[in-house]
């Protein structure tokens, strides 16, 4: 094959997990370079329970035949030690407890690995193989756990639905079995090494610049900073003329948003669907404020609103693009690779910034990591994430030359706030104003353009 098509997670194993999953190349093109950064990040990051070293003991006892006792010893202290750990970062280290339970499985996967080996130099069979991969998967992560400090990495503990996918995560359930995690504090010195050392790489993406400055996506990759590979950039601009084909519309009366939705938010995102008449795509900062937004708008207008969750994300969006009175809410799911050109989509609403989660230990050890070092940890990692992500969101609006529409911000933070100016430079030229009335009066037009 003279190209390969792949994705971020299997170029990161090949490049950083020694395994050769794709044949040698000279040059890597990768598309949506923005998300880079956290598709490696998940790529390379770990996950440690007691159940899974339960079941490779499971695994060990059924097909080889050893004695497992230590093994489940060790993840019964394992579960005994995660008990009293709270959910989240662990910033002051593993502590006491769970360095013991941890050294202690570690070295029952030693033990277990060397009994397993198949007798006299025969070929393992197929369930010997797995079971020594498992013990084996155990036995790393326990190293690099417990390595984790001086090798930069960030643990943290999970337990069920606590830290789930941006938007969708609920209440953790203390009485649930905890999760270690472990990831890198930063994948820059890794994407040196195992992607841009030797290599051309082509990285593009309509959001990689906040402003007319790369700097922020280069410095998350490793492009910045003593020993990084020299690299160019270049801005090609948009085929789309976005200050007559979209409107910036930032509700700077309003309060500050709290958790959920609030009143005063409610009733602008009904004024703004009324003028409109549908075809508004609602982009929500958590799963439970779409449903509160989808329920109450249902309530108050004649509209078919559609919610994600209720059916398949395909079928949902399938059904947003072809009738041009319905409109479609949910979370980060929508906030990229949404593709509606035409009428169907002439407003996007986005409740409010999409800011990482204050309790998300690995955005909270690295913005601590930059707050270090001298840097406005904020800045660098938060407000450079949300840029990002707003710009994606507000970039559904304008899909083809034709298009026509209004992005409203619900997020009056976004007009008042010290940042709110770097926010808005990663956003496209829209003509911005902060009248709902003008709004109204522009949605009502574009509604009454469309064919009946």
């Amino acid at each position: 094959a003279d190209v390969v098509v792949t994705n971020h997670a299997l170029l990161a194993i090949h490049a950083f997990e020694g395994l050769a999953v794709l044949p040698d190349y000279d040059v890597a093109v990768i598309d949506e370079a923005h998300e880079l950064q956290d598709r490696v990040t998940g790529a390379v990051s770990g996950q440690l329970s007691a159940a899974m070293a339960r079941t490779a003991a499971s695994a060990a006892r059924r097909h080889t035949g050893i004695n497992v006792e230590a093994l489940n010893t060790a993840a019964r202290n394992l579960e005994a030690a995660l008990e009293e750990v709270p959910v989240g970062l662990l910033p002051a280290g593993l502590g006491p407890a769970l360095e013991l339970a941890l050294a202690q499985l570690r070295e029952a996967c030693r033990t277990a690995l060397s009994d397993a080996k198949p007798e006299g130099g025969a070929a393992a069979d197929g369930g010997r193989q797995i079971a020594r991969s498992r013990l084996a998967a155990v036995l790393e992560l326990c190293e690099r756990l417990l390595a984790a400090g001086d090798a930069r990495e960030v643990v943290w503990t999970t337990r069920t639905n606590s830290f789930a996918a941006p938007g969708d995560a609920a209440p953790a359930d203390d009485s649930a079995p905890a999760t270690l995690n472990v990831a890198p504090l930063s994948v820059a010195a890794r994407l040196r090494e195992g992607l841009f050392d030797g290599h051309t790489v082509v990285l593009t993406s309509a959001t990689l610049a906040i402003g007319s400055a790369f700097d922020a996506v280069a410095g998350s990759l490793g492009l910045l900073g003593e020993g990084a590979p020299p690299w160019s950039s270049a801005d090609v601009g948009s085929p789309f003329d976005y200050p007559k084909q979209g409107v910036l519309y930032v509700a700077a009366h309003l309060p500050k948003p709290e958790r959920g939705t609030s009143a005063e938010q409610l009733d602008v995102l009904e004024a703004l669907l009324k003028a409109s008449g549908g075809g508004a795509l609602g982009l929500f900062s958590s799963r439970r404020a779409a449903e509160e937004a989808a329920a109450e708008m249902r309530r108050r207008l004649p509209l078919e609103i559609l919610c994600q969750g209720e059916s398949s994300m395909a079928g949902l969006v399938g059904q947003f693009a072809a009738e041009e009175a319905t409109c479609l809410f949910g979370t980060m799911t929508l906030w990229q690779g949404v593709d509606v050109p035409g009428e169907a989509c002439r407003l996007v609403v986005i409740d409010r910034i999409p800011f990482p989660r204050p309790d998300d230990p690995l955005m909270t050890a690295r913005t601590r990591a930059v707050a270090q070092a001298g840097g406005n940890g904020f800045m660098a990692v938060s407000a450079t994430h949300a840029a990002v992500r707003l710009a994606q969101g507000a970039g559904r609006l304008i899909r083809a030359a034709g298009d026509r529409g209004v992005v409203a911000v619900l997020d009056s933070r976004l007009a008042n706030a010290r940042y709110g100016g770097f926010l808005r430079s990663a956003l496209p030229p829209f003509w911005a104003t902060r009248d709902r009335a003008t709004v109204q009066q522009i949605l009502q037009r574009l509604a009454a353009a469309v064919p009946a």
